[in-house]
């Protein structure tokens, strides 16, 4: 499958922050492909040299280790319901699931936000589903084949019951990248 990035986009990313990983994820990028993209972008200065500290870099052939995947993804093969603990009317959709992090459909946000979730998960028992987080925005984007707004989200807080449960939807609910 031949992935067509529009190279301004990624420039855009860089520009306003965004960190590599959320980059990557957002592009569906395998880390050496980043690395060759950024490399480009690079050497051909579409970018101010600032924007480059702390970023993934090529040192002998190698990537910093704490910018791969810490989890497996996992994506969720059904419907998980998510709301807004400030505001219940903001309701959105689980895509796929980490003990790190999530990526969610119909919930907007700006890279930097951090916002608290209750997992809804009205079809299931509520002892096993209602799951309570706090996480940032790593990005979002509006996504017409995704059905609308997505956004990755990175877990700032969860308590341990609650990570538990998240564990449990994780196990039942979904299938994980090797």
């Amino acid at each position: 499958m031949d992935k067509r990035i529009r190279l301004a986009d990624i420039v855009r990313d860089i520009e306003m922050g965004l960190g590599d990983v959320p980059i990557m994820e957002k592009y569906g990028l395998r880390p050496m492909e980043y690395v060759d993209i950024l490399e480009r972008v690079k050497s051909a200065r579409l970018v101010d040299e600032r924007h480059f500290e702390g970023r993934i870099i090529r040192e002998e052939g190698e990537l910093l280790e704490e910018e791969t995947r810490m989890a497996p993804r996992c994506y969720l093969v059904a419907s998980v319901g998510v709301e807004d603990l400030l505001d219940s009317s903001i309701r959105g959709e689980l895509v796929d699931l980490t003990e790190n992090g999530c990526r969610l459909r119909g919930i907007q946000c700006n890279p930097g936000e951090t916002r608290r979730f209750r997992v809804t998960g009205e079809d299931y028992p509520p002892d096993t589903m209602d799951c309570r987080f706090a996480a940032q925005c790593r990005w979002g984007t509006w996504d017409p084949a995704e059905g609308g707004y997505v956004a990755g989200y990175e877990i700032q807080s969860i308590s341990e019951p609650d990570k538990t449960k998240l564990r449990t939807i994780i196990r039942l609910l979904s299938i994980c990248d090797e």
